[in-house]
């Protein structure tokens, strides 16, 4: 007999502890983070430098020396190989093209790089 009623009262518990679970699950409680700290301003140079990253990042570009605080840095463009600095003032590249089978031409291009 007292096994019986023990066995009821853990089947109780039992059903009360599920109604009880089932009710504050469904109560829509929901639980909070702790707002993000907003985001420092950046300068102007510092978007430029993101910006400038993320170029970098889009091809595959080499970094391959540095010289008088100067990087040069090269990439492939099609099967033309580009080469460039990050420093300012001019700056050109060349390639050849055939204009028929037995000459070709030069072609030299130059840009004057600036601040912005």
């Amino acid at each position: 007999m007292f096994k019986e009623l023990k066995k009821k009262s853990n089947m109780k518990k039992l059903i009360l502890l599920s109604v009880l679970a089932f009710v504050v699950s469904s109560c829509g409680y929901e639980i909070r983070k702790n707002p993000e700290p907003p985001k420092p301003k950046l300068t102007k140079e510092q978007i430029r430098k993101q910006e400038y990253e993320q170029r970098l990042k889009d091809y595959d570009v080499q970094f391959l020396f540095e010289c008088n605080g100067v990087k040069v840095y090269r990439f492939i463009d099609g099967s033309e190989l580009i080469y460039f600095t990050d420093a300012n003032g001019m700056t050109y590249h060349q390639y050849t093209t055939r204009t028929s089978k037995f000459s070709h031409t030069t072609h030299r291009v130059q840009s004057i790089n600036t601040k912005r």
